[in-house]
């Protein structure tokens, strides 16, 4: 969907109207899943008859757990683990051998009249959970949508319920602020009076997954104190899903709290007043995206204290919420996907807006970590707004350069500004304004705000080590079901077996990276490609060879721009192609439609390519192709109308595809195409950095 997007802005489009495009894809990993439906694992409060634990193991032999047999109702078998955990499965899931044991236990516990019951004393009060997982304390009410009167009991020792109180917002009064700069030249005064904390070196083993979808969503790190809340999703397949909630003390590795509660939340943002913020996130197309809820520690208790709306009253773009920050001074920051940035304070039950600003849509801002400053983007240009006096301090300009779905880093030294967009990076010296850096780094996969380790390093997608300095993508840091930082130590969820996790501390750049980035620039053949390589073009493998000239041009106009010398022949090709692809299905809806109401339909896929080549070795990639992620429909003209237009290869593609300004030689056993891989790789594991 991000190539898919990013090509759209290439096809000029004006909306007249705008239909919106997904790609259904049926995988066998999908199809797996939805076998495997029966295998999950549900809580529950009903009571069992007095079995022994035995191995149960699936029709595919794949899957195995150790158990008590409860009941068999109709073709419903339910069995217990010593844990607690209730899990049921249809008869013909399990092994013939199963088979027969659970209808054999069934006779024999239909002719018990004095069967005893054991009551499983970790189950909810009511009803089945659908997590099939270990027991993470009472679960708060749900909130699809503010409204319910339910309580909120705690998860703990049950003395701290929670407010539960549902706010409402004010807008009026609220001061609209424009991207006016006080200066003329961005210069912050340089924090040199930042610390970071210290943690053990030892990991932190994490509470066990209750089964296969179970997943480490987010994880927040309380601003002062060595505690971090870790939000795992559970969303079994026809099942409804949970959030489970782990709080946990950094420094002796011990749970404080544990909780869960209906729907899927990410984590956004942890106050120096214990305030968790989350937001509520959609699955299959239930659940409120516009919900932000506030919920609190004490002691063992974990709680609701509010639930809110900021953009209630709002649709499209502008109700969901995909960003937030709460202030020193308890002030909430919330950026909605439209771009729209509003500062709130709560007053009793209403949260009072502020100022607000249009940042870009899609961005993702950054507050520096004393909470002084925050990095937007907007309007081809970047900002430094100053928090405490809410006023824009100063703009740079990101000069026309394509920076689709950007997220900005601003260091805690207020000495360096970073605007990452999709598959490039803009770096600027916060303390003269200028420009230092512009890095192709191709496109990064993780969630993961951009982090500065120091002025020469920044993290990019929670994994891919940076070397600002060089313009290196110096390591890569595999193995993390997610990461986040305790300051600059980086805190990475790593899987063990048997559904186990661990969380492990790793301080950033390790040793290892810094000497291999030592040794590696000693070498004076390090960079294959830099400003004054000559570099030749090869355009014959464009199908239609009525294109070739035009696109050769293009290309060479990029290539001098970039400060490269074009010649007939060069130690390094720039190659470009165009090829037929499949017929894809893809499914449109008009926006504002639900995704439910979409329509398939199938489009002739044509893929365009640009290749550098070394020495006979592809060392770097990057293509497209024709499907649009939007269309405009002029008047009376139908989506296939509009799609057959687009079937024919992008040449847009060959003159707005960024190359890069460097290239590194390829290590001896890179595989073809990898020129994207860092120069050096480890793997996180529970053991730490392999």
């Amino acid at each position: 969907m991000i190539s898919r997007l990013h090509r759209c802005e290439f096809l000029g489009c004006t909306r007249r109207q705008a239909v919106a495009a997904s790609h259904k894809r049926m995988t066998n990993r999908a199809a797996w899943l939805s076998w495997t439906a029966g295998l999950l694992l549900v809580l529950s409060s009903s009571s069992l008859p007095a079995q022994e634990s035995r191995t149960w193991t699936d029709a595919t032999g794949k899957f195995k757990i150790d158990a008590k047999f409860v009941s068999l109702e109709g073709t419903k078998v339910t069995l217990l683990q010593t844990s607690g955990e209730e899990i049921e499965i249809d008869l013909s899931k399990l092994s013939p051998g199963d088979r027969k044991v659970a209808q054999d236990l069934a006779k024999k516990a239909s002719e018990n009249p004095f069967q005893v019951k054991e009551t499983n004393p970790f189950a909810p009060k009511a009803g089945k959970s659908s997590t099939g997982g270990s027991p993470a304390g009472p679960s708060m009410p749900d909130r699809t949508a503010p409204g319910g009167t339910e309580p909120a009991p705690a998860a703990g020792n049950g003395t701290y319920t929670g407010r539960d109180a549902q706010l409402t917002s004010s807008v009026d009064g609220v001061t609209e602020l424009l991207l006016t700069p006080q200066s003329d030249k961005l210069a912050l005064p340089r924090n040199d009076a930042v610390v970071d904390r210290k943690l053990p070196s030892r990991g932190i083993a994490l509470p066990k997954k209750a089964n296969f979808f179970e997943k480490a969503n987010s994880m927040l790190v309380h601003s002062s104190k060595p505690e971090a809340v870790v939000l795992y999703h559970i969303a079994p397949p026809g099942q409804s899903p949970i959030t489970r909630v782990v709080v946990l003390n950094l420094e002796t590795g011990k749970i404080t709290a544990q909780g869960q509660v209906p729907n899927l939340y990410t984590g956004v943002a942890y106050g120096s007043d214990g305030l968790i913020l989350v937001r509520q996130v959609e699955h299959h197309g239930k659940g409120n995206k516009g919900l932000m809820e506030g919920w609190i520690v004490k002691g063992k208790d974990l709680a609701r204290e509010w639930s809110w709306e900021p953009a209630k009253g709002q649709s499209g773009r502008d109700e969901e919420l995909v960003w937030g920050e709460i202030l020193p001074d308890g002030r909430v920051l919330t950026a909605n996907e439209g771009g729209k940035i509003t500062c709130w304070k709560t007053e009793g039950d209403e949260m009072k807006a502020l100022w607000r600003l249009q940042a870009q849509g899609s961005s993702r801002p950054d507050v520096t970590r004393d909470g002084k400053y925050m990095a937007i983007v907007a309007d081809k240009q970047c900002a430094v707004m100053d928090l405490e006096a809410g006023e824009v301090v100063a703009t740079v300009p990101t000069k026309g350069r394509h920076l689709p779905w950007p997220r900005m880093a601003i260091s805690a030294e207020h000495s360096r500004m970073a605007c990452f967009g999709f598959d490039k990076i803009i770096v600027w010296d916060l303390q003269t304004g200028e420009e230092i850096r512009e890095i192709a780094t191709g496109p990064i996969s993780g969630g993961a705000a951009p982090l500065w380790l120091d002025d020469d390093f920044l993290l990019l997608g929670g994994h891919l080590l940076v070397d600002v300095k060089n313009q290196l993508r110096l390591w890569d840091y595999t193995g993390a079901e997610m990461t986040t930082f305790y300051d600059r130590t980086g805190l990475f969820v790593v899987g063990g077996p048997s559904q186990s996790s661990s969380l492990i501390p790793i301080a950033l750049p390790h040793p290892a990276a810094k000497n291999y980035l030592a040794r590696a620039l000693q070498d004076p053949n390090l960079f294959i490609l830099k400003e004054g390589t000559q570099v030749a073009i090869d355009v014959s493998g464009i199908q239609d060879a009525a294109q070739q000239a035009a696109i050769k041009d293009k290309l060479t106009a990029k290539l001098t721009q970039r400060g490269f010398v074009v010649g007939a022949s060069g130690s390094i090709i720039l190659k470009a192609s165009t090829e037929t692809g499949k017929s894809e299905k893809m499914s449109y809806r008009s926006f504002g439609e639900a995704p439910w109401n979409a329509k398939e339909y199938n489009v002739q896929s044509y893929i365009s390519r640009l290749k550098f080549v070394w020495n006979g070795k592809d060392v770097w990639e990057g293509s497209g192709n024709n499907i649009p992620g939007f269309l405009s429909l002029s008047k009376d003209e139908t989506i296939e109308q509009a799609l057959k237009k687009h079937e024919k290869p992008n040449y847009h593609f060959f003159e707005h595809c960024e190359i890069p300004k460097l290239l590194t030689k390829p290590a001896e056993n890179a595989a073809a195409g990898s020129s994207t891989s860092a120069l050096g790789k480890s793997t996180v594991t529970i053991s730490g950095l392999q």
